[in-house]
């Protein structure tokens, strides 16, 4: 975004902190707001994509620089998965009133939201049709399902960014 677009953003935020195994937006329904993550890790998780009863599968996981809620909010849809934090956060919070404001006076901040929105839609369906990448970090995972219990487990592939000159190392 620009930084014209950014100042316009931030002056709607207002900070939150949560301790971790806090659950900020539960699956099915519709998040309380926009949030962009400052610091910290939250995990997204399906129940309804796990064959398993009592038991969810990882459909992504946010770290510093994400942000959920608005895509929710945007297109009037419920959330694909519970967000719970998985470490301390600190999050940036904006209202709905406040976000459809800012929409408003910067359409630019739909476009990147819509973007991220059909990037998530393929990850997920990939994730819940069995098997997937997705990069957490400085990590590209492969999500695989095992087959007795239909749960997923992220393995490491490689790493990809981070290092000084750009080399993957195999990690599996």
């Amino acid at each position: 975004l620009p930084p014209e677009v950014r100042q316009a953003l931030l002056a709607k935020c207002k900070p939150r902190r949560l301790e971790p195994d806090k659950v900020v937006v539960k699956e099915g329904n519709q998040a309380s707001g926009v949030y962009i993550v400052l610091l910290g890790l939250l995990d997204v998780s399906s129940s309804e994509a796990s064959a398993e009863e009592d038991s969810a599968v990882l459909l992504h996981r946010f770290s510093d620089g994400d942000f959920f809620g608005g895509i929710s909010h945007i297109l009037k849809q419920l959330s694909p998965g519970t967000v719970r934090t998985r470490s301390f956060v600190q999050l940036l919070y904006i209202s709905p009133p406040a976000f459809d404001e800012l929409t408003q006076e910067h359409p630019i901040i739909l476009d990147v939201m819509r973007e991220e929105a059909d990037r998530r839609v393929r990850s997920y369906h990939s994730i819940i049709s069995g098997e997937a990448q997705y990069e957490v970090g400085t990590f590209v995972y492969l999500l695989e399902k095992k087959k007795d219990k239909g749960e997923a487990e992220a393995v490491p592939v490689m790493k990809m960014t981070g290092m000084a000159d750009n080399s993957a190392v195999d990690l599996s």
